[in-house]
């Protein structure tokens, strides 16, 4: 009732016959009684909010039921909103709203640092006095050589798949030095007079490092 022009508004409202004065049934028809959920009056308590009378005009409302309605969270219009009621749930709704904005704000934010750091390594890496390696970074090539096959991500890695299915890598940190590794296997001395005719992938696991030799010999 809280937000209302005035008592007098209050009672038409509830003045359904519109007579001057508030009955037990009119009570019971148009107010409820709030505990966990909202319950209909019983003639007993509508006889209790009206003083113990049947009838209400609106001196009388002024007086005292009109002070329940508006001081008082036990008693309600049926139907009515709390203007405080509405201003709260107005005010979660748009916090939940900015709270939604900032959390694809801070995701794009992410996004772009991550997108920036994959650039950033990106162009560390040596690709060639004039970048002509560049192509390479997002190949991967594949080579069997007895029960094993090899994957080459120039730039990235080289791993080692057994039949058996188990894949190991056999180094993630890639150098130049190695790419004859399809052409001249087994051959890891470099060229002197081209620094980037071969690359060397270090820091593989070193269970499968003593069976590589063996393999590409």
């Amino acid at each position: 009732v809280r937000g209302q022009n005035s008592s007098e508004s209050t009672f038409r409202l509830l003045d359904s016959n519109k007579d001057g004065s508030l009955s037990v049934e009119e009570l019971q028809e148009k107010l409820v009684l709030v505990q966990e959920e909202e319950l209909l009056l019983s003639e007993e308590e509508a006889v209790a909010l009206m003083g113990g009378g049947r009838q209400m005009d609106l001196p009388m409302f002024q007086h005292s039921l009109w002070d329940v309605l508006n001081t008082e969270n036990r008693v309600k219009i049926r139907g009515i909103v709390d203007a405080e009621d509405t201003h709260l749930k107005a005010a979660d709704t748009a916090a939940e709203r900015e709270a939604s904005s900032l959390k694809k704000v801070e995701e794009a934010y992410d996004t772009i640092n991550m997108e920036i750091s994959d650039l950033r390594k990106k162009l560390a890496i040596d690709y060639g006095p004039d970048w002509e390696f560049l192509f390479l970074n997002s190949q991967c090539y594949q080579l069997n050589v007895y029960e094993y096959t090899y994957n080459l991500c120039p730039f990235n890695q080289v791993t080692q798949k057994s039949t058996a299915g188990t894949e190991v890598s056999l180094g993630p940190d890639p150098v130049f030095l190695l790419l004859s590794f399809f052409s001249g296997v087994g051959d890891v001395g470099g060229d002197s007079e081209d620094p980037y005719s071969q690359m060397v992938y270090e820091n593989g696991e070193t269970l499968l490092a003593r069976r590589l030799p063996q393999v590409l010999q």
